[in-house]
């Protein structure tokens, strides 16, 4: 089976932002949510009107994630949202606050991988080690329904050959309703996955329908969507990515390949636990805090129509009879107001990720679910547990963090078979996503590891 991984087109922008400060940077937060608002700046006929980072024709945000942790509140959008809503926000807080919040220099591209099947434990590390081994720092986001790995813009060429090198598929954004701002084309080659590469292809349903990516086991949808999209890691990229060998046997179910990890592997994880422990990086499990994984539900035609009737409707006679489906057509304004409430509400701990092709998805409290009504599907009743870890003392350029830790967690014979691993980077820390049991599991590992937190 080939992993197919495609750059999603235009920029991204991480925003750091303090948790004393989430009050105060609501406002950006939520006109990004709900981008209809930026549109109240054009002129309804000029050609303004497009605005970048969201399809053309639903206005849906190409990607957005907007994190809220114990740790910090983390947000990943279009860089021209950064620009326009969030610097100004900045700009207007005293200067000792805002020097506080940090937005990143460099932007990044996101991966989103296509196709799965792959050792649910074994994703993360298998999507994150190709990059890892070729040094290139990462972000990774698991979803209900995919894996999305962000890479900097800069190292893109980089990205391209070390994934090509391991025998993924790589090509632009298949969306039709694609971003304005179609930054993207990159070589596409098929080349066959070798077998003994651990892949974590997400699973990301092509062209709009949406089977999570946790179909077979409805209880841990959370966990092995972590996007890592990066193939499996050698040390050499030795392979030309222009001349594809001869696609292999196909792998055999994941339940009975085992992760043979590869000699660079153990030294790329003991790199890993040596720099998180120089830096005091030591595992946290936030006491009471049980999370779940969700979904939005899909929004119909049907329904889309009848929004876009009702409208029409209750527009006859008014001056604007060129009335255009906007945003608020499109989307199920139901599930936006239990977000919204739920972001006003100064959560502990809601991860929404946003992004065109899949309805939206929610890693979040247990405790905020009534809020949300009927508005999300999912398995509740399978709580999650984050293991935090706190990235701040590490540097930039960072890297193999991801694929370190679950590495050296899927390792682990307790948690090799059928264990979900999912992973969430926000702009300073990072979370790996387990069940009650396997978390417990991972804290006896990475404790002796790396130290307990006070």
């Amino acid at each position: 089976m080939n992993a197919q991984v495609s750059f999603l087109s235009g920029t991204y922008t991480l925003i750091h932002i303090p948790l004393d400060l989430y009050a105060q940077l609501l406002q950006p937060i939520l006109r990004t949510l709900l981008p209809q608002t930026q549109s109240l700046n054009f002129a309804r006929d000029s050609s303004e009107y497009e605005l970048p980072g969201l399809a053309s024709v639903s206005q849906q945000h190409g990607f957005l994630n907007i994190s809220v942790t114990p740790i910090e509140c983390s947000v990943v959008c279009h860089s021209s949202w950064a620009r326009n809503v969030f610097h100004p926000a900045i700009a207007a807080l005293p200067p000792a606050l805002a020097a506080r919040v940090s937005v990143f220099q460099d932007t990044y591209m996101i991966l989103a991988v296509i196709s799965a099947g792959l050792h649910p434990a074994g994703r993360v590390m298998e999507l994150s080690s190709p990059l890892a081994f070729a040094g290139i720092p990462i972000f990774f986001i698991t979803t209900y329904y995919s894996d999305f790995i962000l890479v900097p813009t800069k190292e893109r060429d980089k990205v391209s050959a070390a994934l090509l090198a391991k025998g993924f598929e790589l090509s632009d954004s298949e969306s039709d309703d694609d971003n304005n701002t179609n930054t993207t084309n990159s070589a596409s080659a098929a080349l066959g996955l070798h077998q003994h590469e651990l892949h974590d292809l997400h699973q990301r349903h092509l062209h709009h329908h949406h089977h999570p990516h946790h179909h077979h086991h409805h209880h841990h949808h959370h966990h092995h969507h972590h996007g890592d999209p990066a193939p499996p890691p050698d040390d050499h990229d030795d392979a030309s990515p222009s001349s594809p060998p001869s696609p292999p046997p196909p792998p055999p179910p994941p339940s009975s390949r085992p992760l043979q990890l590869l000699p660079d592997y153990d030294e790329l994880q003991a790199r890993t636990f040596e720099l998180l422990h120089k830096r005091s990086v030591v595992p946290r499990v936030e006491p009471g805090l049980e999370l779940v994984q969700c979904s939005g539900r899909e929004t119909s035609p049907i329904q889309q129509a009848y929004n876009a009737h009702r409208s029409s409707m209750s527009r006859k006679g008014s001056a604007d009879h060129r009335y255009r489906r906007t945003w608020v057509d499109h989307v199920d304004a139901k599930l936006y107001t239990c977000i919204v409430s739920a972001l006003v509400s100064q959560p502990r701990f809601l991860s929404l990720t946003l992004a065109q092709d899949d309805p939206p998805s929610l890693l979040l409290d247990k405790q905020l679910l009534p809020l949300f009504g009927d508005t999300l599907v999912g398995d509740t009743d399978a709580v999650l547990v984050p293991i935090m870890l706190d990235l701040v003392s590490l540097p930039f350029e960072s890297t193999g963090i991801v694929c370190g830790v679950a590495g050296r967690l899927v390792k682990d014979d307790h948690m090799s078979e059928g264990t979900e691993l999912s992973y969430l980077s926000t702009a300073r820390a990072g979370a790996v996503v387990l069940s009650q049991e396997q978390a417990a599991w991972a804290m006896e590992i990475l404790e002796p590891l790396l130290g307990k937190s006070p």
